[in-house]
């Protein structure tokens, strides 16, 4: 089962994420987690590493918007390295500041920029590279 972590604390932005990944799953099966700030996040992170690496998700959008994204951002950097297992992470923003972008690219662990809102076309492409499908 493909997992994607969602940190996001706006609950309607969840529900939508949700919906489109049921929507544009590819008939694969996706299990999406949800966590409302950097201290859920890590633990979660955390208590799956802890476990069996099967548990970490395979993906993970964190908004940037969230209280500590930067902090979480730090944690996982770190973490990533003592984990095997490949970790897509896609930073969420409604912002456009170039400033931004350049303070968040010293983290390795970060795949990429995921524009909100987050559109379906846009998560399909996310989806399809996950999961190996080629569109």
């Amino acid at each position: 089962m493909t997992k994607i972590l969602l940190i996001d604390n706006d609950s309607i932005n969840n529900f939508v994420i949700q919906r489109l990944v049921k929507r544009s799953s590819f008939g694969v099966s996706i299990r999406v987690d949800i966590c409302f700030d950097e201290r859920e996040a890590t633990n979660y992170i955390q208590n799956a590493f802890q476990q069996t690496e099967e548990l970490l998700p395979d993906m993970i959008l964190l908004d940037l918007a969230i209280v500590n994204a930067e902090l979480f951002l730090s944690k996982f950097d770190e973490m990533s390295v003592s984990i095997n297992k490949k970790i897509k992470l896609y930073l969420t923003s409604w912002s456009i500041n170039p400033e931004e972008h350049i303070q968040i690219s010293k983290y390795s662990c970060v795949t990429g920029l995921a524009p909100k809102p987050l559109y379906a076309e846009h998560l399909e492409q996310m989806l399809a590279e996950l999961i190996g499908i080629a569109q």
